[in-house]
C-alpha cells in the first residue's frame, strides 16, 4: 500500500494502471462505497456483483474524471448510482430510480 497518498497522486497513479494505484483506492474507498450500494440494493450479493462492475468501470473510466467539476468522492458516487442503475436494467429488474434521491430507491 502507498502511505500518505493525496486524492490527486492517487487519481494519476490510477490513471497510469498503477497496480499500487488501484489497491490504495480499494482500501480507501471500497467499504465506504459498499455501504451506500448495500444501502440502495438490500442485497449482499446484488451489491457485490455491481461493485465488481464498477471498480472495472472506475479502472476504464478513470480519464473521465475531471477535478475542476467535481470532487473525487462525489464522481466515485455518481459513477455508483450509474452502475446500480446498469445493473438493474441489464438483468430487467424494474424499478423506480432517480440519481437525484440514490441510495433511496424502491423495487417495483
Amino acid at each position: 500500500m502507498i502511505t500518505e497518498t493525496t486524492t490527486e497522486q492517487l487519481i494519476e497513479l490510477i490513471k497510469q494502471h498503477c497496480p499500487k494505484g488501484f489497491d490504495t483506492y480499494y482500501e480507501k474507498y471500497s467499504g465506504f462505497l459498499y455501504g451506500i450500494c448495500f444501502n440502495a440494493v438490500k442485497s449482499n450479493i446484488i451489491a457485490e456483483d455491481i461493485m465488481k462492475m464498477l471498480f472495472v468501470k472506475i479502472y476504464t473510466q478513470i480519464h473521465l474524471y475531471d477535478s475542476e467539476k467535481t470532487n473525487f468522492q462525489c464522481w466515485l458516487i455518481a459513477m455508483l448510482g450509474c452502475t446500480v442503475r446498469e445493473y438493474y436494467e441489464t438483468n430487467n429488474i424494474d424499478c423506480c430510480f432517480k440519481l437525484e434521491k440514490f441510495p433511496y430507491f424502491r423495487i417495483i
